[in-house]
């Protein structure tokens, strides 16, 4: 069992702790369970703060670079560069069903060879959301949908990550990520 501290929620500054049971290993692949994430009576479904389970894709080829993705400027974060692939976990959707939907979803291709590399309890304004964090190899072209702007989505070696984390052209998530692993 896992047990997050994710902080201040709303004005009241109050910590609230996030029972999360972790993931179950199913017939499908792993499956996010505890009764907050599951979306059933948790800790927060009275106040309507239960966690929202998130995927994301960290897509590396064999030189070890990182897709990253440019937002398109229908979305929010219009321009900036993102992580290959990202969203929500449906209710009883797995870690792995959730990554291959959403990657077809945003880049219009598939992936292969998926490793849970993390879990953790992430507080965003008003939203507790717990990020499953895989990485995955591509298969196919990219044929990106209409969140991804095809111009500046493509493989970036770590070295010049490292550099673009210093500026604003990435979200802050990705800036977080890479400052822990660079």
């Amino acid at each position: 069992m896992c047990l997050w501290d994710i902080g201040r929620i709303g004005e009241n500054m109050a910590i609230k702790i996030v029972w999360f049971k972790g993931v179950k290993k199913t017939e499908r692949g792993l499956l996010p369970f505890g009764p907050a994430m599951l979306h059933e009576e948790g800790p927060y479904a009275k106040e309507g703060k239960h966690p929202h389970p998130i995927i994301v894709v960290v897509i590396k080829n064999k030189n070890n670079a990182v897709l990253l993705q440019r937002r398109s400027k229908l979305v929010t974060s219009p321009g900036k560069l993102d992580f290959s692939a990202a969203g929500h976990i449906d209710y009883g959707e797995t870690v792995e069903e959730a990554a291959i939907r959403e990657t077809r979803e945003e880049l219009g291709t598939g992936i292969r060879n998926l490793r849970l590399l993390t879990e953790k309890g992430v507080h965003l304004s008003d939203k507790i959301h717990i990020h499953f964090i895989v990485e995955a190899e591509l298969i196919g072209k990219i044929k990106p949908g209409p969140e991804v702007d095809p111009d500046g989505t493509r493989f970036y070696p770590l070295d010049e990550i490292a550099e673009l984390i210093k500026t604003d052209i990435v979200k802050t998530g990705v800036k977080n990520y890479f400052r822990k692993i660079l």
